[in-house]
């Protein structure tokens, strides 16, 4: 299954990348935007690890 690549990595290493951007950014506008982006990253996580859950790739606790 393709998506069980390195997508998952680079999705979780965005949200942290992306809160630190947006710690760094002068404007509240610039932070807001990074910080929505690090929230989308943080869906997308979860969305991955529903459908891995969904094709038993993944044991939930």
């Amino acid at each position: 299954m393709r998506i069980v690549g390195a997508h998952p990595r680079r999705a979780s290493q965005a949200i942290a990348l992306k809160i630190a951007e947006g710690n760094g950014k002068a404007t509240s506008g610039d932070r807001r935007r990074s910080f929505e982006s690090a929230r989308g990253s943080a869906l997308e996580c979860a969305a991955i690890e529903d459908v891995l859950a969904g094709v038993r790739c993944v044991v939930r606790r």
